[in-house]
């Protein structure tokens, strides 16, 4: 049995068998640890720190702002930088069906200029960004400015997604690997 700090705990992630729940598994195994002597559980994230306070689990994979939250009642965070998943990786996508894209090729093209601008703007912009990401979600200027907040993609790049569908496989998620270019139509 592994002597990893995460040996023989559960940990809530938001949903089972997701790129969440990987890169925790890689994160695991990459720093000395086995994640098969790890439990996951299917939590929501607000319920994830009431369920840490009752002892119910033994900690929580969150992102924004539940992470900050938690520091805020005194949990330990661990930010799985050391040997992660993967230096960077895509974490969300926006994805529609090629057929949708061709039919639909000036709207496709004007979101993704769109999103793109925006994402390039954010990055450079995070005080500037923190009071509309405020008005949109509701949370405090002052929590948003305290968040661990990361960039962006600002152009397709399948390099950022082949890392997920390579760990993907080693844990049994998918039966073999692919190459990242594949899920890509266009620019």
């Amino acid at each position: 049995m592994s002597r990893h700090l995460f040996a023989g705990k559960t940990i809530a992630v938001n949903g089972l068998n997701n790129v969440a729940q990987i890169a925790a598994e890689a994160w695991i195994d990459n720093n000395g640890g086995d994640a098969k002597a790890v439990k996951f559980i299917e939590l929501p994230l607000p319920a994830k720190a009431p369920a840490i306070k009752a002892g119910t689990v033994d900690g929580s994979l969150d992102t924004e702002p539940f992470l900050t939250y938690g520091i805020d009642q005194g949990f330990r965070a661990f930010l799985m930088e050391q040997r992660p998943l993967a230096p960077a990786y895509l974490l969300n996508v926006y994805a529609c069906t090629r057929a949708w894209a061709e039919r639909n090729a000036s709207t496709a093209a004007a979101f993704v200029t769109a999103v793109r601008a925006a994402s390039a703007w954010a990055n450079r912009n995070h005080a500037a960004s923190g009071p509309i990401l405020a008005k949109y979600t509701k949370l405090p200027v002052a929590l948003i400015a305290r968040m661990h907040r990361g960039d962006f993609a600002t152009a397709n790049d399948p390099k950022l997604v082949q890392p997920v569908i390579d760990a993907a496989v080693k844990y049994g998620l998918i039966e073999r690997p692919f190459p990242a270019a594949e899920l890509f139509y266009g620019s």
